[in-house]
């Protein structure tokens, strides 16, 4: 945690939480400018409300337990850009999908179902 920085996540300004969801809006602006838009106007998502508990769990909760894993294994290796990368991921894969998702079924697909949508189609060994 120390090696990685990532005890701030946990420090009263939550200091890492905040770099690493900027980081994650500042790629989903450049790479989906209509999904940035469609997140910035709609009253129920924000980047805090939708992404801070992947960012503070990494998924661990939602995914599966091999693919939980191997997200922990990655994050031990590379920090915080690999939640940043999972997320664009997911996004990218999802995109069309999210793009039709209204409102709450929006940020609650985003939270929680996106990451069992997409390793459900996939077999890993």
């Amino acid at each position: 945690m120390f090696e990685k920085g990532w005890r701030d996540i946990f420090n009263q300004k939550s200091s890492k939480i905040a770099k690493v969801l900027h980081d994650l809006e500042a790629y989903i602006k450049q790479t989906w400018p209509k999904l940035h838009l469609r997140l910035l106007s709609d009253e129920y998502l924000s980047m805090e409300s939708t992404f801070t508990s992947q960012v503070i769990t990494l998924y661990i909760y939602d995914a599966p337990l091999d693919i939980a894993t191997r997200i922990f294994e990655l994050f031990l290796l590379d920090g915080a850009q690999v939640i940043v990368d999972l997320i664009a991921g997911l996004i990218d894969i999802q995109y069309s999908k999210i793009m039709h998702l209204e409102e709450l079924e929006l940020m609650t697909y985003l939270r929680k179902e996106i990451i069992t949508d997409v390793f459900s189609s996939f077999t890993f060994k």
